[in-house]
This record gives structure tokens, sequence and C-alpha cells, in this order.
């Protein structure tokens, strides 16, 4: 795991083809390696304890922790995404992960929908990366990612669907005109704002 993360973690920032990419390495920190090694050993084995005596969801909010605070002294503005629906975590994370859907599953729409609402009830407020579609077929990928835009943050991780949904060019102007339309409604609530 060390070499792996030494390879990652060269410098505050990674380079590909000679240019920077614009995202900081956090984990360069020997505090924050030592906090990943003990909560995967305490996650995966109950017998292991931190120095601290934690483990569980006590030791994985910790790490949490611990990487949210140096991701914030390196960058005051990072954006910290998370996993965890339950009010606890609040204030280690600032953008909540709907997570994957299986894309043999249908009605996507209202599946991620009802995860949104959980967020909402368990952490008011949160921005929420409203993930995948599930790609089952073109209707409901349409559909969600279509929809995204009024549940959170919308995102396209992939610009294939699976084998029973193929994006063509007209659907990927469509998310496109959805997430301008976003984007203005952001700016212009941001402008209300200041």
């Amino acid at each position: 795991m060390r070499r792996a993360m030494q390879r990652f973690c060269r410098g505050e920032c990674r380079t590909q083809h000679g240019k920077a990419l614009a995202f900081s390495c956090m984990l360069h920190s020997r505090r924050v390696q030592r906090h990943v090694r003990t909560v995967q050993a305490a996650l995966f084995c109950r017998t292991v304890h931190a120095a601290s005596g934690k483990y569980g969801v006590e030791l994985l909010y910790d790490l949490m922790h611990a990487i949210y605070t140096r991701a914030k002294a390196i960058k005051p503005d990072a954006l910290i995404n998370a996993s965890p629906c339950h009010p606890y975590f609040a204030d280690v994370c600032d953008h909540g992960r709907l997570h994957d859907y299986d894309y043999k599953n249908r009605n996507n729409r209202a599946d991620m929908t009802m995860r949104a609402r959980l967020y909402q009830a368990a952490l008011p407020g949160l921005l929420l990366d409203t993930d995948n579609a599930g790609f089952a077929a073109k209707r409901d990928t349409m559909h969600w990612l279509l929809a995204q835009s009024h549940v959170g943050v919308p995102d396209l991780y992939a610009l294939r669907g699976g084998p029973h949904c193929d994006l063509n060019a007209d659907d990927l102007a469509a998310v496109a005109e959805n997430w301008a339309i976003y984007s203005r409604r952001i700016d212009a609530e941001l402008r209300e704002m200041d």
C-alpha cells in the first residue's frame, strides 16, 4: 500500500503527459496513512483497535475527520465527497454520494430520488452527487440524467451505456443543455447570496 501511495502522491500535484492536473494529493501525510491502515484493520477485524481504543464507526469518523481537516488545511475550498448518509458525519462531508445503481434494475429515477430524500432528511443542505444512471434502458437512463439537476449536482460517469443503452449525440446534447440550465440556476443563486 505504501509503495502505491508513494507512486500516486509524488508532490502536491499529479501530471499527465507533462500537464499538471488540478488536484492536490492529501494522502501523502503520514498521519493520514496511519489512520487509513488502522481503519482498514479495525473495519475488517473487530479485535483490532486504534491507540485511542476506537473501532468501527468511531474509527471511520476519525479517518474522515483527518482527511477532511487535512484537505481543508491544504485547500480551504476543497470539496470532500463521502458516502455516509448519517448526521454523525455532517461536519466531515461537503458532498454526499447517492452511489451506484445496478444497470439491470429498472426505475432508476425513483430509486435515486428516494436516496436523495434520505440524504436530505439526514443531512439537510448537503450537496448531493447524483451518481450514475442505471443504463438498463435508454428511456430510464435519459429520465435520470435529465432529472439529476432537480435532485443534486448532475454528473455523468460514462458516455456509453450498457448493452441495452446507447447514448447518441442528441442524447448528450440534451444532457449538456440540462447542465447549462443547472449552471445558470446555481450562478443566479450564488449572485443572490452575494
